[in-house]
């Protein structure tokens, strides 16, 4: 029976999928917070695993890492690359294995489900870092799963977004000063989760210890389009001239021995991820 998690409870919250359509996203229905994942920091990392697939000339082996509901694996796959889908809600699994192309593998799992999966051209994650507490599991994980010179894409909160939340008092709570907050309360209609304010030097710190060396990075705004779609729902205090994501790109260098070994279950089931 698959565990329970914390995550489970924002399943509802973070289905993007239309009722009508399941091959849809439905913005109508999304909370302000999932519609700016959707609207501004997915389309960065889909460009960036876009430009990727043009250099290579050719369809594309992808994790989606921290899928979600599916929304994301389904509109990075452009009809004939291998897209897999890992998350550790199994809530939200179930909703990403109705709603979205059968061609699409979905996994419940954490970081160590990354080694289940190897060879592939491109790791995602959207919005999944700041909820971990140390970046060791998913840099291990990343670069067993990447090919030498495959390409981790992720984007995550700008730490400077969420210090100026808190010193405005919206969205975000942290009992420490704003200004030397590294972790904080993101409150959701579904609960609260705590995030982890991760800094540029800190991923580069982690990943070059695995092999993952940092190639850029960018901090969109978000866009005029979702600014006006929900303007209603946008708090007079929020910080529209700050950028709420960090979109980074990282490429795997070098092969650095990894201190998970594979057993005979999760070697079968690479097997079969590599054959497809």
């Amino acid at each position: 029976m698959p565990e329970v998690t914390p995550w489970d409870t924002n399943a509802q919250q973070f289905n993007v999928h239309s009722a009508t359509d399941r091959f849809e996203i439905d913005l109508n229905k999304l909370e302000f917070g999932v519609a700016a994942n959707v609207m501004c920091a997915w389309p960065a990392v889909r460009a960036l695993i876009d430009e990727r697939r043009a250099q290579l000339d050719r369809a594309l082996h992808i994790v989606d890492f921290g899928c979600g509901t599916g929304g994301f694996a389904q509109q990075c796959d452009d009809g004939d690359d291998v897209v897999t889908g890992i998350d550790v809600s199994a809530k939200m699994i179930a909703t990403a294995r109705a709603s979205t192309a059968r061609h699409i593998y979905y996994y419940n799992g954490g970081e160590q489900a990354l080694n289940y999966f190897l060879h592939q051209d491109v790791i995602a994650a959207n919005l999944v870092t700041n909820y971990l507490s140390s970046l060791t599991a998913i840099a291990g994980g990343v670069a067993r799963s990447l090919e030498l010179g495959g390409r981790f894409f992720f984007a995550d909160l700008n730490p400077g977004y969420v210090r100026e939340c808190l010193r405005q008092g919206i969205i975000y709570s942290d009992p420490e000063p704003p200004e030397h907050a590294r972790h904080a309360i993101l409150h959701f209609s579904d609960g609260a989760k705590r995030v982890t304010l991760w800094e540029p030097e800190d991923y580069q710190a982690a990943f070059s210890d695995f092999g993952l060396e940092f190639r850029s990075l960018s901090r969109p705004l978000l866009t005029e389009e979702f600014l006006r779609r929900f303007d209603s729902q946008i708090d007079p205090r929020y910080p529209r001239a700050l950028p709420r994501y960090g979109i980074y790109a990282f490429e795997k260098t070098r092969e650095v021995r990894n201190p998970w070994q594979l057993s005979d279950a999760a070697q079968q089931i690479s097997q079969q991820s590599a054959s497809l």
